[in-house]
């Protein structure tokens, strides 16, 4: 792996060449002879398949790509060495301290775990999803309320007699062999192995006391093919994970393992295959998310502010994809916005911004638009206060459908609004916006490469004459009213 540190993508070059090099890169890195002796070693003792370490591997390089620099974390940095020590030692310690003294191993049976919950907000998309399931388990980073079954998960309390009498030989001859082919191949190799080693605890953990038929989760960011290994050996059928938004080139979720990939529409599931993504089967369902926060939402529209035309903004900073022109491009489609408000005074132009998007913070972006006729909506409610930040979730969908005309630069919500029989312009000034949505027969039918494309589309939009109107909305997103009731179908059937 002595490459890692050397690699550098030119962002000069074609976005999915780009692409391409970065995953034949990391597949030739995590077939590296040194670095496959330590997996070797670690497969015999914790008793899980080289090929599935070396794919968990690919997937953690990938994660530690930094899409706007065009290079790896320096975590892999000889002079991060210590830190991972550290933490390498500071990771048996904890379990040590706080591992459970059971003897027996307690089962108990659910029907489906939701797994990789981030927080209540994100486990609120699952809410329409557990009526059709008799028990149902969140894993959650954090506490949840009381309408949700959940185990929060923090490498305490694992059972004594899962892994623990390998502890010894894991510790002390695994440091030594990551040590010296750290120094041999002058890259910083502990976090990796760590990664790999907490990936087996926790899942070994998890599914020896807790059965389940089926796995989900909300995005192909925390998937992982040691859980996927490990759920199937304790009996569990199918790990699937949902298409939140289509999946953006050379960005975390890109390389990805699952047995189901629940897809937004018939075709956004080729940008999952092309970032990286490994499915056995790709099912189109809708918008999980769309379901839970506008279709079974009970927000009045008729309380929404309605707009002539509305921007579903995103802030630039969070999703650059290291492209030479990406800052350049993003801000000229902010300046269509102004040039179309200035043109047409008459017409009331908002932003609709996204909660947490740290817009506010992003003083280039508000000097932009300081003196512009161009409205953005922030909503009364406080980001710091989680009841209201929820509110506000909800608001994106709503206030886009009382909108005449919506725009994007590359919102999943604009899709969610195709699929759902609302047109919406990507707008992909000269042609350069293509790392989420690439130029192709699908998409090119959504998106807009001049100001002038893009205001006459508008008004095509607005008197109904719009080929936006005849598309094949299923191919961006299905009808989202019915998600979960699909998923479950799936699951249990074998059919939608």
């Amino acid at each position: 792996m002595k490459k890692i540190k050397l690699f550098k993508s030119s962002k000069n070059k074609d976005l999915n060449y780009r692409n391409n090099e970065l995953l034949n890169f990391i597949d030739l890195e995590s077939q590296d002879k040194d670095y496959n002796s330590i997996l070797k070693w670690l497969s015999n003792k914790i008793d899980i398949p080289e090929d599935i370490l070396r794919k968990e591997t690919k997937i953690f390089l990938h994660r530690n790509y930094i899409a706007g620099k065009g290079e790896f974390s320096s975590i892999f940095y000889l002079k991060n060495l210590f830190k991972s020590i550290l933490r390498f030692f500071g990771f048996f310690v904890w379990i040590y301290i706080f591992r459970k003294p059971e003897k027996k191993i307690k089962t108990y049976k659910v029907e489906i775990i939701v797994d990789d919950v981030l927080d209540q907000i994100e486990a609120k998309n699952f809410i329409t999803l557990k009526k059709y399931f008799s028990k149902v388990l969140f894993i959650s980073k954090k506490n949840l309320s009381n309408e949700f079954d959940f185990i929060s998960f923090n490498y305490k309390n694992l059972n004594r007699k899962i892994l623990f009498s390998k502890n010894f030989n894991i510790f002390f001859q695994g440091f030594y062999l990551i040590f010296k082919n750290s120094i041999k191949c002058k890259i910083n190799l502990f976090d990796i192995i760590l990664h790999l080693i907490k990936q087996v605890y926790k899942c070994e953990n998890l599914f020896t006391k807790i059965k389940s038929d089926y796995l989900i989760q909300l995005r192909p960011y925390g998937t992982s093919e040691i859980k996927r290994h490990i759920y199937h050996k304790h009996g569990g059928k199918y790990v699937s994970v949902i298409q939140k938004n289509p999946e953006q080139l050379m960005r975390q979720g890109g390389i990805a393992y699952a047995d189901i990939l629940f897809s937004l529409g018939l075709k956004t599931g080729e940008n999952a295959v092309q970032s990286g993504g490994n499915y056995d089967k790709i099912v189109p369902v809708g918008s999980l998310v769309m379901e839970s926060w506008y279709f079974n939402s009970n927000i009045n529209d008729n309380k929404i502010p309605s707009y002539d035309l509305i921007n579903l903004i995103a802030n630039y900073s969070q999703f650059s994809d290291g492209s030479e022109n990406y800052l350049a491009c993003y801000y000229k489609h902010c300046d269509w916005l102004k040039r179309f408000s200035n043109e047409f005074p008459k017409l009331n132009v908002a932003i609709k911004r996204r909660p947490g998007d740290g817009i506010d913070k992003n003083k280039d972006f508000l000097n932009f638009f300081r003196n512009s006729k161009v409205k953005i909506i922030t909503g009364s409610e406080s980001f710091s206060d989680k009841k209201s930040y929820e509110t506000f979730a909800k608001h994106s969908y709503h206030y886009a459908n009382k909108a005449k005309v919506i725009c994007t630069w590359q919102s999943t919500v604009g899709l969610e609004l195709i699929g759902n029989g609302k047109p919406c312009i990507f707008m992909n000034p000269g042609g350069n916006n293509i790392s989420v949505l690439p130029n192709n027969n699908i998409y090119n039918k959504i998106k807009v490469q001049t100001y002038e494309e893009f205001k006459k589309t508008y008004f095509e939009i607005v008197d109904g004459s719009s080929k936006m109107f005849s598309l094949n909305n299923e191919d961006y997103c299905l009808k989202s009213d019915k998600v979960s009731e699909r998923i479950s179908g799936y699951l249990k059937t074998g059919a939608v």
